[in-house]
C-alpha cells in the first residue's frame, strides 16, 4: 500500500483515498505574471510523475491546478506595460501551457482562474464572517480572524504566538491580531475590482485556493501539494479558511517538494537566477530534464541544478532509444509472447532481474521515493538490459532460440517503458506505439506486475557466474592492453558446483569475452604453461599469453612505462627529503606528495611483476 509523507503529521502514512479507486488532488499553480523557470517546474514535474503512477495503478485521478491571475505583482507588471491584468494573465497562461506541454506535464482536469470564481470566493468569505471567523473593516478590507480558529498553525507545527514572534508583519490598525490575513482587499486607485458586499475590491491570495479546490474536489481533498515555501502562510491559511467554513478536515495528505538551488541559493524569479526550461529542452530534451529533476533525490529535499546531470539523463534517454530500435528492428511485425517458449539461461536471468526491478521500483513508488525509483530503473535499463542482456541475446537471435528471445526482448522492453513512463513520457509513449501487439497510448496501460512464473533464481545465479567470468576476462585483457576484438583461447577450470553453467557458456564467452574457443579443465587438471590467469566466483581462468600479446613488444612497452614511473618516484623522494619543501609547504600539499609517491611505488611493483612474468614465458 502506498505510503505518503504527510507534512501535517510529519510522518509517512498509508494512503487511503476518500473514495475507493478515485483520487482528488489539488496542486497550487503559478501566479501568471512571468515565465516560469526550472525551479517552478519541479513541483509540476514531481506531482505529474505521482499522478501518472496513480493512473497506471488504475486510479481515476481528478487533478485541479489553479492559475492565480490577480495579485499585487500582476497589477504592478500590467501597469508597467500599460495593459490590463487580464491581458497579462491571458498571455502568461498561454506561455505556461507552452512550457508545460513541452515538459510533458499532463493537462489538469481543471485549471480554474481566480478571476473567474469571484462569486465562489465571496460566498466563502460571507460564510466565514457569519461564523465569526472573518471580519469586515470600515475601509472595505476583510480579514480572517486567526484567534477564532483554534487549529491555526497545525500544518507548520507552531502556535499563533510563536508564529507572531517569528514573522515580519506590516502594521495594520484594522487588524485585530497581527497574524490576521486579508481574504478581501478594498480597491486602490488603478487596480481592477469586483463588486462585493464590502464594496469594490479583489480577493486575497489564500482565499482563492480554498474556494476553487472545494468547488471542484469537494470539502475534503485526498492530496494537496505544492512547494515547501507554501507551507506557511499559504497552505496554513487555506486550512484555516476551509476547515473554518465547513467544520470538516480540509486535506488528508499534504505533500511538499523541495527547492532547486543554484550556487547555494534557491532558484527564484526575484533573485533573477532562474533557468528557462525551454532552453534546456532545446539542448537536452524534455525527458532528460524531467528525469534529472527527479532521479537520486527525494521529492521533499532540496536539490542542486546541474547541466551535467541533465546531460547524463539525455545520454540515458539515447540509450533507451537505441536499445528500443534494436529490439524493434529484430522484432519486425512479430508480436512474440512468452507462452510456451523454451528459455535459455540469459532469458531466464533477465526475466528474474525484471521481476526484482518491478518489485523494487513499485516499492519505492509506494513509499513515494521517486528518486530511488528512478535510480533503480536507470540501473536496470542501462547495465542489465542494454549492456548485458541485449549483447547476450545476440547469441540466441542467430540460432534456434530466436523466437523465445524476441518474446523476452518485447516483454522486458514493454515493462521497462511502463516503469519509466511517469518520468519520461515522450520517449516511452513514442516507442510503445511501435511495439507489435500494443494498443493505444502507454498512459492508459496497466502498471507492470511481478510474474512468479518467470522467476528462475538458480538459473539466474548461474548466469551471474558466467557474466562474472566475462568481466574477469575483460579486466585481464584491459590490464594487458589487449585490443578489443583480438581473440584468444579461453581455458576454464570451474569451481565445485559451477561445471554445468560453464559447460553451456561457450557461445557467450565467444561473443562477449572474445574467446576463439573454450577448454574445460577438471579440478585436478593442471593448467597449460605460459598462460595468464584470473579468478572469478565461478571459475579459474587461463589464457595463453601468446594469444594476447607480442611478448617482445609488450616487454618493451612495459619497460618504458616502468622507467618513467621510476623517474617520478625519484623526483618525489627528492622533494620529500628536502627540508625546505616539507618545512615551508602547506601540510595538505606535503600529504598530497606522499600519496602520489605511494601510488607510484605501487604501480612500479606491478610493472616489475608483469615484466618478470613475461620474461618467464
Amino acid at each position: 500500500m502506498m505510503q505518503i509523507y504527510n507534512t501535517q503529521t510529519r510522518r509517512k502514512e498509508e494512503f487511503k483515498p476518500i473514495e475507493p479507486g478515485k483520487v482528488r488532488i489539488y496542486c497550487c499553480g503559478p501566479t501568471v505574471y512571468n515565465y516560469f523557470h526550472i525551479g517552478n517546474a519541479r513541483p509540476f514535474i514531481v506531482f505529474d510523475t505521482l499522478r501518472r503512477y496513480l493512473e497506471h495503478k488504475g486510479y481515476e485521478v481528478k487533478y485541479v491546478q489553479n492559475f492565480t491571475d490577480i495579485d499585487d505583482k500582476m497589477i504592478r507588471r500590467a501597469n508597467e506595460e500599460g495593459i490590463t491584468v487580464k491581458e497579462l494573465g491571458d498571455r502568461f497562461i498561454k506561455e505556461y501551457y507552452t512550457d508545460a506541454d513541452a515538459l510533458g506535464i499532463e493537462r489538469a482536469t481543471v485549471n480554474p482562474r481566480a478571476t473567474e470564481h469571484i462569486a465562489d470566493i465571496i460566498a466563502l468569505i460571507e460564510k466565514l464572517i457569519d461564523k465569526g471567523l472573518a471580519y469586515a473593516c470600515d475601509n472595505g478590507d476583510v480579514y480572517y480572524n486567526t484567534q477564532a480558529f483554534p487549529g491555526y498553525g497545525k500544518l507548520c507545527g507552531q502556535n499563533l504566538e510563536d508564529l507572531e514572534s517569528g514573522a515580519r508583519i506590516d502594521v495594520d490598525p484594522n487588524k485585530r491580531h497581527p497574524m490576521d490575513f486579508a481574504v478581501w482587499k478594498a480597491q486602490k486607485p488603478g487596480e481592477p475590482a469586483w463588486e462585493s458586499p464590502w464594496g469594490m475590491g479583489r480577493p486575497g491570495w489564500h482565499i482563492e485556493c480554498s474556494a476553487m479546490s472545494m468547488k471542484y474536489l469537494g470539502e475534503t481533498l485526498d492530496i494537496h501539494c505544492g512547494g515547501k515555501d507554501l507551507v506557511f502562510p499559504h497552505h496554513e491559511n487555506e486550512i484555516a479558511q476551509s476547515e473554518g467554513a465547513t467544520g470538516k478536515p480540509f486535506v488528508h495528505y499534504w505533500m511538499h517538494n523541495g527547492f532547486i538551488n543554484v550556487d547555494n541559493q534557491k532558484m527564484s524569479k526575484s533573485l533573477g537566477n532562474g533557468v528557462d526550461p525551454l532552453e534546456i529542452i532545446d539542448q537536452y530534451g524534455a525527458d532528460a530534464l524531467r528525469f534529472s529533476l527527479v532521479m537520486g533525490v527525494s521529492p521533499g529535499n532540496d536539490m542542486r541544478f546541474s547541466t551535467d546531470k541533465v546531460e547524463s539523463a539525455r545520454n540515458f534517454a539515447n540509450k533507451i532509444w537505441n536499445a528500443s530500435r534494436f529490439v524493434l528492428m529484430n522484432m519486425g511485425d512479430e508480436a512474440e509472447t512468452l507462452e510456451g517458449k523454451t528459455l535459455c539461461a540469459a532469458d531466464q536471468w533477465i526475466l528474474t532481474r525484471l521481476n526484482d526491478t518491478i518489485r523494487e521500483v513499485s516499492a519505492h513508488f509506494e513509499d513515494y521515493d521517486l528518486g530511488l525509483a528512478a535510480q533503480k530503473i536507470y540501473d536496470f535499463a542501462w547495465s542489465e538490459f542494454c549492456d548485458w542482456y541485449i549483447e547476450l541475446a545476440k547469441v540466441s537471435l542467430n540460432g534456434e532460440g530466436r523466437a523465445a528471445t524476441l518474446a523476452v526482448l518485447r516483454h522486458v522492453l514493454i515493462c521497462l517503458l511502463k516503469m519509466l513512463h511517469p518520468f519520461m513520457p515522450f520517449i516511452t509513449d513514442e516507442v510503445y506505439r511501435y511495439i507489435p501487439g500494443t494498443e493505444g497510448t502507454i498512459m492508459l496501460s496497466d502498471w507492470p506486475k511481478v510474474d512468479d512464473a518467470m522467476n528462475f533464481p538458480q538459473e539466474a545465479h548461474e548466469m551471474e557466474g558466467v557474466m562474472d567470468v566475462i568481466r574477469a576476462v575483460r579486466n585481464l585483457r584491459a590490464e594487458m592492453n589487449v585490443s578489443v576484438g583480438r581473440r584468444a583461447h579461453l581455458i576454464v577450470r570451474p569451481k565445485a558446483g559451477w561445471e554445468h553453467a560453464m559447460a553451456g557458456a561457450g557461445e557467450y564467452f565467444g561473443r562477449l569475452a572474445w574467446a576463439s574457443g573454450m577448454q574445460l579443465l577438471a579440478q585436478d587438471e593442471e593448467a597449460p604453461a605460459k598462460t595468464v590467469s584470473a579468478v572469478s566466483e565461478a571459475a579459474e581462468l587461463f589464457i595463453p599469453l601468446g594469444d594476447l600479446v607480442d611478448v617482445a613488444k609488450e616487454t618493451a612497452r612495459l619497460t618504458k612505462e616502468r622507467d618513467s614511473v621510476q623517474r617520478d618516484i625519484e623526483r618525489g623522494e627528492a622533494k620529500l627529503n628536502n627540508p625546505g619543501f616539507t618545512g615551508k609547504a602547506p601540510a595538505q600539499l606535503v600529504e598530497q606528495e606522499r600519496e602520489k609517491l605511494a601510488v607510484a611505488r605501487d604501480k612500479l611493483a606491478k610493472l616489475n611483476a608483469r615484466i618478470e612474468d613475461l620474461a618467464n614465458m
